[in-house]
């Protein structure tokens, strides 16, 4: 393993959400084809363009709404979905020779697990990886219990962090205890519980720097390359579906930062740090008002945003987009009371804002 690699992580502007309230399976099925069908030609446009690897985002057949709309009944076409996507991206990476990054849910047997899967530049499946850290939304997957590193031949040791797992900085440091160069990052969300943008891309930035890793976060529209000296060398531009990287895998094992990464993890004081596997630290008796609602409430609460709320917050939206000024203020303040601590609140008090600063009649 060496010499530069040239690494694509795709967001499409056209990538549409699977309609939540769509019953039939076999329409369900028709859109997911129709996913598919792009994913496949953004692999084929990255390979045109030189890539060795695709990296694609957390939810890459857009599927979360509907599923929270079908709990109950998800599984038969998310099986059959999930096999028609990861076989037809298997076929492009044996035609152009290049590896893929795919994440969604997928069945395991029986339960549900939010997957990454790396599949090889011969169209075989590496290795998969099931995301270990979970928000209480997602608490009726099943988890994973390791942070495995996956072997290949030009691409370094390949690790994975889904999402929420980049919260929590254990999670890339057992990937570079484990032996990684390279962690891919299918993402919907940020790297940290700060707020704005710049607390998120710190966050990532830290990841890969106290790790001495590359990182490649495929979050579509803030996808980026971190070197593992914590500089970002590629990241999305405004208009672009294929953001590319170029980097060294072998860099994080070069003479000079291998003996500096060397030093850092075998000074390190694992005898020390019993609390970070203490299941009950002491900070959970001083921050803790009472106890957590149960998991159920955060998958219906979940839901409701993902879908009735998602498609209310579109409305006010259009609304405001009619010229309808009022009706729409009315709309977005009523959800910051009914969505609080969401991004519907979020982005309905920029809203709100915004539009009392422009005054009555503007919009």
């Amino acid at each position: 393993m060496s010499g530069k690699i040239k690494v694509a992580v795709a967001h499409p502007p056209n990538w549409v959400a699977v309609p939540w309230k769509v019953d039939d399976e076999d329409e369900v099925l028709k859109l997911i084809d129709a996913q598919i069908a792009r994913i496949v030609d953004l692999a084929e446009r990255a390979a045109d363009q030189g890539a060795l690897c695709v990296a694609f985002p957390e939810d890459m057949l857009a599927l979360v709404g509907w599923q929270a709309a079908h709990l109950d009944n998800q599984t038969p076409v998310l099986t059959e979905g999930v096999d028609r996507m990861l076989k037809a991206l298997s076929k492009k990476a044996r035609e152009r020779s290049i590896y893929c990054v795919a994440c969604s849910d997928m069945p395991h047997g029986d339960v549900i697990s939010n997957t990454a899967v790396l599949i090889g530049r011969d169209g075989q499946e590496i290795g998969r990886y099931r995301k270990v850290n979970q928000p209480f939304a997602e608490q009726w997957k099943e988890p994973g219990s390791s942070y495995p590193v996956f072997e290949t031949e030009d691409l370094g040791n390949v690790g994975f962090a889904i999402c929420y797992d980049m919260v929590f900085p254990e999670a890339t440091r057992a990937l570079a205890l484990n032996g990684a160069d390279v962690v891919f990052v299918p993402s919907m969300g940020g790297a940290s519980m700060g707020s704005g943008p710049e607390a998120q891309r710190a966050a990532f930035i830290t990841r890969a720097a106290d790790n001495g890793i590359f990182v490649v976060v495929a979050f579509r529209q803030a996808s980026m390359f971190i070197s593992p000296e914590g500089e970002i060398f590629a990241q999305f531009e405004e208009g672009e579906d294929l953001t590319f990287g170029e980097f060294d895998p072998s860099d994080t094992r070069s003479s000079q930062f291998a003996n500096k990464r060397a030093e850092i993890f075998a000074e390190r004081r694992p005898d020390t740090y019993g609390l970070l596997t203490d299941p009950s630290p002491p900070i959970l008796d001083l921050l803790k008002t009472g106890d957590l609602p149960a998991p159920e409430t955060y998958w219906k609460a979940a839901g409701k945003l993902l879908t009735v709320g998602e498609e209310r917050y579109q409305a006010a939206e259009a609304l405001f987009a009619a010229g309808k000024r009022e009706e729409a203020l009315k709309e977005f303040r009523a959800m910051v009371l009914e969505y609080e601590d969401t991004w519907i609140e979020r982005v309905s008090r920029q809203k709100i804002q915004g539009m009392e600063k422009d005054g009555p009649g503007a919009g």
